[in-house]
């Protein structure tokens, strides 16, 4: 059930070379990245108001490509387009389940952070050495039901909600009951060898800079920062140029490989919409 390549690239190409254009704009046009050193009231509004339109735009646009990918992996599209580009009810019906998913992984975060905060103060009136034992044994248990969460309502967010036209985070959580270590292991699979080469890419593009890199890392002051963000803004151009190589692989494969597990967990006599 895997994706062609060819196929793929050609249906999501302009959401991607348009998520490229978007991350560039701002350093094709002169405005600083936030966080950079030294900026007046006025640069650091603009940068932030960029940051805040990028955000969303590569929101939209990710929806855009995903919602493309998945109607292709699921059948719900026949091959033979050229493009995919719209802003129609199913793209933001996706973008709202992505962004939901977001802010409630945001909220499972606080609550387990300020759970282990708590429960290591509280622990810590009865000596140092047990406030230490109770803090490290709610981290591990708060980082274990976290990725549970992000595992299981993260897996078939794309594929449920493009397939059943509805917004429903339950959906992914009762369909991969019992499948947490299949999904991790399939992730794995698919996407260890992406990552690999991201960072052989990575490693090639920064080769010449990477001493240098290395060396300001270890200085915290306003001018090292200034010449990390140099050196990263100079080889910008060839990231955006990698990640739109890798995009469609990623994609690809992640997507079908949810949907290929939709399709195999749904009930006996389910059918999916059209």
């Amino acid at each position: 059930m895997m994706i062609s390549t060819h196929l793929l690239s050609w249906l999501i190409w302009l959401p991607i070379v348009s998520m490229a254009l978007v991350s560039f704009l701002p350093q094709a046009i002169g405005v600083p990245a936030p966080g950079t050193a030294n900026l007046t009231p006025a640069e650091a509004a603009g940068a932030g108001l960029w940051g805040l339109f990028g955000s969303f735009a590569s929101l939209v646009l990710s929806a855009m490509a995903y919602q493309a990918v998945a109607e292709l992996a699921l059948g719900l599209r026949k091959p033979g387009a050229n493009y995919y580009f719209s802003l129609d009810r199913p793209v933001w019906r996706l973008l709202g389940a992505i962004v939901l998913l977001i802010l409630l992984v945001m909220l499972f975060a606080l609550m387990v952070f300020g759970g282990v905060a708590l429960l290591g103060w509280l622990a810590s009136m009865l000596g140092k050495t047990a406030g230490a034992v109770v803090a490290s044994v709610a981290a591990l248990a708060g980082i274990v039901f976290f990725s549970l969460v992000i595992v299981r309502m993260g897996f078939l967010l794309v594929p449920a909600t493009v397939a059943e036209g509805r917004i429903d985070l339950a959906r992914s959580w009762t369909l991969t009951y019992g499948n947490f270590w299949r999904i991790v292991i399939t992730e794995i699979a698919v996407l260890l060898p992406l990552m690999i080469l991201a960072m052989i890419g990575l490693a090639v593009i920064f080769a010449k800079d990477f001493p240098a890199l290395m060396a300001l890392m270890k200085d915290t002051s306003a001018q090292a920062d200034a010449a990390r963000t140099a050196i990263v803004q100079r080889h910008l151009p060839m990231v955006f140029g990698l990640e739109l190589i890798l995009m469609p692989f990623s994609m690809g494969l992640a997507t079908s490989a949810s949907a290929f597990a939709y399709r195999a967990l749904l009930p006996p006599q389910t059918d999916i919409a059209v």
